[in-house]
């Protein structure tokens, strides 16, 4: 294949590529959204270590290791509830979608109910091994609770490698070892 077929392939994979980032960001977007009717809560997870500090987590943290969870509160009627912080540990992935499960629960952090008039919720830990976790954040309003957001997470899920990835290191190994034969119909069939 010449270089020029390399040069449209890589062009195709990397629109291919850009649109499912897209696509993937919308997904993650999704996960770490809550809605408290009509304002939003954005959580993100941030392992400071080499390599990882500039991506954000959602859901799956690849590592054990220290960990920085945000809550974002854009809107200032939020910012002026009290809000407990707690992070438990569940036994399963289901269980960190079931409330009920919550009473079972080893908390590993806890912070006490508090405004945040700057409307960003951090909490720093360091897990030390892997597992499921939930933040959970209690609003209060006129000392009661008025609504609870679940954020569920894994902790040391692994590598952090897409599915995208895998298939375009695929794609190139299985471009690289056709005959030259069929290298050049493809050539022809991108030009």
């Amino acid at each position: 294949m010449n270089k020029a077929a390399f040069i449209k392939i890589g062009f195709l994979l990397t629109v291919l590529f850009s649109g499912s980032k897209a696509l993937a960001q919308a997904r993650i977007d999704d996960e770490c959204i809550r809605k408290i009717d009509p304002y939003y809560v954005y959580f993100t997870a941030f392992q400071p270590e080499p390599g990882l500090m500039a991506q954000r987590f959602c859901q799956k943290l690849p590592t054990v290791g220290r960990v920085i969870t945000t809550v974002d509160y854009e809107e200032h009627a939020l910012r002026d509830m009290k809000t407990e912080i707690r992070i438990i540990q569940v036994e399963s992935w289901s269980d960190a979608f079931d409330e009920e499960k919550d009473t079972q629960a080893k908390t590993v952090v806890h912070v006490p109910a508090q405004t945040y008039p700057q409307g960003a919720l951090t909490v720093e830990h360091t897990f030390t091994e892997p597992g499921y976790f939930v933040e959970l954040l209690a609003l209060e309003s006129q000392g009661q609770v008025r609504h609870v957001l679940r954020f569920p997470f894994q902790v040391g899920t692994g590598g952090s490698l897409s599915w995208m990835t895998v298939s375009i290191t695929l794609v190139f190994f299985a471009l690289a070892h056709l005959p030259r034969d069929n290298a050049y119909k493809i050539d022809n069939l991108l030009c």
